[in-house]
């Protein structure tokens, strides 16, 4: 496949070129490639009331800001479209989010565009929002499209509202591979918690990579593999072994073995220095912090402020401060070992089902001034 694509191509054009709103705003869409590629720019349609100084961006779904460009040269109306500086490389099957900033508004705008069955009307159609290898998103199992934020400047698009486009589009080009890459160089370990941090340096040859394949070893036993996925792929990851690079044209050579490292103990336990009533629950994701109570008598049946994490790290400022990152088991009282080259045996964890910590009354503990730090 070789071509610079877009969703909506240049002979498409909005049923509706200016939506009459004068304000500044964001305006963008969802889309994804079904191959790896690069967005070399932005495309978006123009009525001759929309002035002012466009700005194009990409960004991840997070609101990360991958490239942005400010449109110059302009016609009147119709279709307009700035390149970046550099072509921002593209996962395949990823969301990103394509947008341009309107300072005067008038932007072009065709409500419920994205959604899965057509409005009513005398003759509905399903628009069409896929152009291959590019995908705009439909509105459907809880997913939105058509995003836009009003704001003074530029920034992320994050509101929708009956998935209108705003007609707005990134210019694509597929990634060719036709080179396995070569090997992999300087595979490097080092030993954590019932794990290795594995990390290496990408091939000098062959095309770019987009797969790792690290396989741990216990001993000569090769262990199951761990792959790290990218365009480009990251160069680290949490395992120990051998790296083997990949792209769609093939895998290249197998790396050297890393050094052997041997993991510590996983973490048995999380040793609480206090409790406290009435707070929310562990999350993987974290929650806002917490304002710990100064009435309630507090004991081990709700979550937890953090203190000492066994075996090794301490708390460094007592209990009113702390941040820590910690593995905190999902169920139970302990974490189970994770990857490869485990001593064998598990550390007896101090926090034993069923067991109740002693109520104390937060008048008779001593701990620094300051509100108390939750850690998740």
């Amino acid at each position: 496949m070789n071509c610079s694509c877009s969703i909506w191509g240049t002979n498409v054009t909005p049923a509706n070129p200016d939506s009459g709103v004068s304000a500044s705003i964001e305006v963008g869409v969802k889309f994804k490639a079904d191959v790896y590629g690069y967005v070399t720019g932005i495309r978006f349609y123009k009525a001759s009331t929309n002035t002012g100084t466009h700005i194009g961006n990409l960004w991840t779904t997070a609101g990360q800001l991958l490239a942005s460009a400010t449109f110059t040269g302009e016609s009147a109306s119709g279709w307009q479209q700035v390149n970046f500086s550099q072509p921002v490389a593209l996962n395949k099957n990823t969301t990103y989010v394509a947008s341009y900033f309107a300072p005067k508004g008038h932007y072009s705008a065709d409500a419920a565009f994205f959604y899965t069955t057509p409005p009513l009307g005398t003759s509905p159609t399903i628009t069409n929002v896929d152009s291959p290898p590019l995908h705009a998103l439909r509105n459907t199992s809880g997913v939105v499209n058509g995003v836009y934020s009003n704001s003074g400047s530029s920034t992320f698009p994050t509101s929708s509202n009956d998935a209108t486009n705003y007609w707005v589009d990134p210019v694509f080009s597929p990634e060719a591979f036709t080179t396995p890459p070569g090997q992999v160089g300087n595979v490097s370990a080092t030993a954590g918690f019932a794990s290795a941090n594995v990390t290496w340096a990408a091939p000098t040859s062959g095309d770019p990579v987009t797969t790792y394949t690290i396989t741990p070893y216990i001993g000569s036993a090769a262990q199951t593999p761990t792959t790290v996925t990218g365009n480009p792929a990251p160069t680290s990851t949490v395992v120990s072994g051998l790296t083997t690079p990949s792209n769609p044209a093939g895998a290249g050579p197998e790396s050297a073995q890393s050094n052997a490292v041997t993991p510590s103990a996983s973490i048995a336990h999380v040793v609480n220095g206090g409790f406290e009533n009435g707070m929310t629950g562990w999350t993987t994701g974290g929650v806002v912090p917490l304002t710990a109570s100064n009435t309630e008598f507090h004991f081990g049946s709700s979550s937890a402020l953090l203190g000492t994490v066994a075996p090794v790290a301490t708390e460094p400022l007592g209990d009113s401060t702390l941040a820590q990152t910690v593995a905190v088991p999902s169920s139970g009282k302990t974490a189970p070992a994770v990857a490869a080259r485990t001593t064998g045996r598990r550390p007896r964890s101090r926090a034993r089902p069923g067991r109740r910590w002693p109520a104390c009354s937060r008048a008779t503990r001593t701990r620094r001034p300051g509100p108390r730090s939750p850690s998740t």
